[in-house]
């Protein structure tokens, strides 16, 4: 199974990343826009997953609930992989960023164990809006996402972190969560 560690996001966020997507579809750029009920906060990606170590996963989201407490991070800001000169990466920023990297920080730490490599890149916590497919109208795109640098979309209650499993279709990714685990 295809898996992955996220803390999921409340309607009212997804409805106003929805809002600023319409914004920036409006530049008719070649993006493929991530549902807005599929945007999450990904803490860790597993991808194919034995089935073996689901229970091992489950244990290391336990012990990291008991060492974090539940907090609060703003949705706000936009920016872009690898930068807003030349986006591939389309996302929305999160306050509190340095308590999110602890988080990914622990579950890489207790994941490697169990064979899971550690990412080669520094945890930046997003939500990803979208990919950039080809240059095609990418002059407005970037104009618009110039415009909208200070978009807010409200405060998230990080609380619950979940094990997803993703199944991949031609409609696109569909996510279950098969664990999740309340922060102390």
């Amino acid at each position: 199974m295809r898996t992955f560690i996220a803390i999921e996001l409340t309607n009212g966020i997804q409805d106003k990343l929805a809002s600023l997507q319409e914004k920036l579809k409006s530049a008719s750029a070649d993006v493929k826009w991530v549902n807005p009920s599929n945007i999450h906060l990904t803490l860790k990606f597993l991808g194919d997953t034995d089935e073996k170590k689901i229970d091992p996963i489950k244990n290391i989201i336990n012990k990291l609930a008991i060492k974090f407490k539940a907090f609060n991070s703003e949705v706000s800001g936009l920016g872009a992989f690898p930068n807003l000169q030349s986006p591939r990466v389309i996302w929305a920023g999160l306050s509190n960023a340095d308590t999110i990297s602890a988080i990914s920080e622990t579950l890489e730490d207790g994941l490697e164990k169990l064979g899971f490599p550690k990412e080669k890149h520094s945890f930046k916590p997003h939500l990803t809006l979208g990919r950039v497919r080809c240059p095609k109208n990418i002059d407005i795109l970037e104009k618009i996402l110039a415009e909208n640098l200070d978009f807010k979309a409200g405060i998230l209650e990080i609380k619950t972190v979940c094990l997803i499993e993703s199944k991949l279709s031609p409609k696109g990714p569909a996510y279950t969560t098969i664990y999740s685990k309340t922060l102390a």
